[in-house]
């Protein structure tokens, strides 16, 4: 009863009644889909309590990586463009986080993408009974196998944890 899923679209924005509501944000593999990041990240900032901690993962270019494979992954996934981690680090600076960290994960990336491939292959009939189609599972490979290849040639993913905090006393203490 203490955690609530809410499903809603964060580019419309955050709900007003949130104001310094949460004390910790957490999230994962999803920021990348933000229409602006810049105004989700003062909107993220704006919902936490001061001093609450905001600490999340994302899939990203690398800084200097080929626009181009780049440009080729966004085309065919639900993102426009990727940030890169100088990008995240400024954007979340800018929008007046403090503790502004980034621990640099990137080179797990090739094993992180053919493990999600392997589970794939390891339990498509289980998540095929629960009503997941062979077109979507199809694509999905595609793109994991995708990835595995891009990033072992030409290293332009990043991925890392980013952790910041809004300003004010650290919260709980």
């Amino acid at each position: 009863d203490k955690n609530e899923v809410l499903l809603m679209n964060f580019n419309d924005g955050l709900p007003a009644d949130w104001n310094d509501k949460f004390s910790h944000i957490i999230s994962c593999e999803v920021l990348c889909h933000a229409a602006s990041k810049a105004d989700l990240m003062q909107q993220l900032k704006r919902v936490l309590k001061p001093g609450g901690a905001f600490a999340f993962t994302d899939i990203m270019g690398a800084d200097g990586a080929d626009e181009k494979a780049l440009k080729d992954f966004t085309d065919r996934n639900a993102t426009t463009a990727m940030a890169r981690p100088s990008d995240y680090r400024n954007i979340l600076t800018t929008a007046g986080f403090r503790d502004v960290s980034f621990c640099d994960f990137s080179g797990h990336l090739g094993t992180y993408f053919q493990c999600m491939v392997d589970q794939i292959n390891k339990h498509r009939d289980a998540m095929k009974s629960e009503g997941v189609t062979d077109a979507y599972l199809d694509k999905w490979m595609e793109s994991l196998t995708q990835r595995v290849d891009i990033q072992t040639s030409k290293e332009v993913f990043a991925w890392g944890v980013f952790m910041c905090r809004k300003n004010g006393p650290i919260y709980g203490i």
